[in-house]
Order: C-alpha cells, then structure tokens, then sequence
C-alpha cells in the first residue's frame, strides 16, 4: 500500500556511494514513488565541528537528496546528552531542508546510533529497520520503543524485539530487479581477462578465514580467486597475510567496484564463496544473508561457512560446510558441476523478496499498526 504523498527521511550509518548497501538499495527504490531525503553518518569528530552549524546536501536526482548529519558534539563524553544536542541541532536544519509538516513525514531508521530522539520534525510514521544485531546498542531500545513498525532482516530477532515493541515483522534482505540481469558484453570482458574464476565478495575483516581462503588457491590452481570489497580493521599480521595472498599468481583483488558492476562479475565466476572464520562461527553470531542473494541472483552455486538464513534453498544452490575440509571439497564439486542448482526454486525465492513486493508489504504492515492504534 503505497501512499505517494509522503517524504521520506531515511538514516543511515552507511554513506551514500557505489557500494549498494541495504539502506542505499531501499532508498534507490523508494525513490521511484517518493521524495528521499538520505542523512550520512557524521565524519569523525574534531574541535571545529564545535563552530561548523553549516549542513551540506547533494542531489542525487530529483527525488534523492543526500543530507551530511553534523558531528557537533563528541558522544564519546557524556554521550546522552550530546547525543541529544547532536540531534537537536540535525533536526532544526533539516526541517528546514524538508518542512516540518508532521502529517507528509516518514522517518525510516536504518541507523542505530543517532536521530532518536526528534526535535521540530513530527513524523506521521517512524520504522525501524534493523538489519544487524543492534540489541546491546545504547539507543537501540528508545529506537525500538518510539517506533510504529519494527523490521528486522533476521527471523532470530522477530521475538526479542517484539519483548520491547509489538509491532515487528520480519523482512529478508531484498534484491533490486535490475540486479538480476547482467551486461552480457561485460560478463564476456570479464571472463576474457579473468578466466575460469572462483569470487568472494565481502569485507575483508578479521571474520574472514584468510588460511582457508589460501588453501582454496593452492588446491584449484586452474582458477583465478577473484576478490571484492573493501579492507576493514585489519592490520599487522592479518594485513600481512592477506597482501602475501594477493600476490600470489592465481589471485587478483579488485577491491571496491561500483555496485552495480558486481552482477557482472558474479555471472562470469564458476563458484561463489562466504568463507567467515569457521573458529567464529558462534551461534549468537548474526550475519547478513546479502552476499548470498547477489550470488544466487546469477545462479551460481554458493559455499558457505554460517547459515544464510535461507532454508528453502539450501543443499539446492547454497552449501553450508562444518569445517575447512569439508569447504574445500564442496568446491571442488561446484567447480565440477556436481551441485544442484534449482533454478525454479531461486526464481521463486528471487521473485518473493524483489524490493518492490518487500516494500508494498512493509507499507501494508505500517498501515496496520496505525489502524490498529486507533
């Protein structure tokens, strides 16, 4: 249920730029029947942000204004309270970007640590869409309680959450129409450059199971290991390994592709990998499943270390190992086209979670709490 005549303010910790994050992908989309007004995380703190009232936006088309959240305050002392200050000020300029009118707002809150608490701006709704595990966040419990609708892309938080606020669905990560269909002629340049390739797309972290990662390398070494995504919180000996991975010959890292370019890259590969550290696999342990959908929106079989959450597809199209060994042959068997690969059971899950119909089902879920309230 899709009523057009609402803004939409859309909070993020995750800046607006190629890589499509969720909250980017719901934007992109929303966007096509709605005013977006997307606020940035703030930059890190420094003594002039104290005289810096200055907020800077950036079009992005005509219905996609990106807003810069000002860091004001450090809320790494006294943090509530500059906390609240930081937010004070954001929102008396951004009512000025976006009008105040309570009746035409609707705040969605993808962000956990900040726009809490509301000044000025009086939505007529609030969603808090939870797309990682936020539960032992300080503002995750104010977030939840003023909200008209919980989501959470997680089915293992629908109850917690529901403990703080009635109001909570459960809404998977989505995949965007345009991303199931790749350049043909790109996915040929690839594959002419690249060959036969085995690809990880991710963050390289701490997580991730850089050993594993190295034995796959050495054991296929008909194929290239392509990987893409940007280096996070690694350094010394973790730096070390990974940069001694990519110079071996059968190895190239991409690094940051715009996002759009990655089905093409996922349509040219043999295999596609989530190799998370098995040592870390914990069962409080919460990850998002959108790797797994930018691999399976090509067909392409996936091998995994956790559980991505997807049951109707597993042992169809995504294979979850319980140890190295057992990882390893397992791509082996993909690389053979030993797997099974159910096209008709991926079209249909593909089909089920397209942004369009995960959006029309939040919005009638919305509508609900408001019905229900009155």
């Amino acid at each position: 249920m899709v009523v057009t005549k609402y803004k939409i303010i859309i909070s993020s910790d995750e800046l607006w730029c190629d890589v499509l994050h969720t909250p980017l992908q719901y934007a992109m989309e929303l966007s096509k029947s709605y005013k977006i007004y997307y606020v940035n995380p703030p930059v890190k703190w420094k003594l002039s942000n104290l005289i810096n009232f200055k907020i800077k936006t950036k079009e992005i088309s005509d219905s996609i204004l990106v807003i810069d959240y000002l860091n004001i305050f450090p809320v790494i002392f006294f943090k509530k309270l500059f906390v609240m200050m930081n937010d004070f000020i954001n929102f008396f300029l951004i009512s000025k970007i976006v009008g105040s009118k309570q009746s035409d707002i609707l705040f969605w809150k993808f962000d956990c640590f900040r726009m809490a608490y509301h000044f000025f701006i009086k939505p007529s709704y609030i969603i808090y869409h939870v797309i990682d595990n936020y539960m032992k966040q300080p503002l995750n419990l104010q977030l939840t309680k003023t909200a008209n609708l919980v989501i959470t892309t997680h089915d293992r938080l629908v109850n917690p959450y529901k403990l703080i606020n009635k109001n909570v669905i459960h809404i998977p990560q989505g995949v965007r129409e345009a991303e199931l269909v790749p350049d043909h002629d790109k996915v040929n340049c690839i594959k002419n450059e690249l060959g036969n390739f085995i690809l990880f797309i991710g963050t390289i972290s701490p997580d991730i199971d850089l050993n594993l990662l190295n034995d796959i390398v050495k054991k296929f070494t008909e194929y290239h290991l392509v990987i893409i995504g940007p280096k996070k919180n690694i350094s010394g000996e973790l730096l070390t390994k990974f940069n001694q991975l990519c110079k071996l010959e059968n190895v190239s890292y991409v690094g940051i592709l715009n996002g759009a370019d990655l089905k093409n890259y996922v349509a040219a590969s043999s295999v596609c990998l989530i190799p998370y550290d098995f040592n870390q696999q914990a069962s409080q342990v919460i990850r998002s499943p959108l790797k797994v959908i930018n691999y399976i929106a090509q067909s392409k079989p996936v091998i995994t270390t956790y559980d991505c959450e997807i049951p109707e597809l597993k042992d169809k199209i995504i294979y979850q190992a319980e140890n190295p060994q057992m990882f390893i042959q397992l791509v082996g068997e993909a690389l053979k086209g030993e797997l099974l690969v159910d096209d008709t059971g991926v079209k249909k899950y593909l089909d089920r979670i397209i942004y369009n119909n995960l959006i029309e089902n939040i919005f009638s879920s919305l509508i609900k709490t408001k019905n229900n309230a009155g």
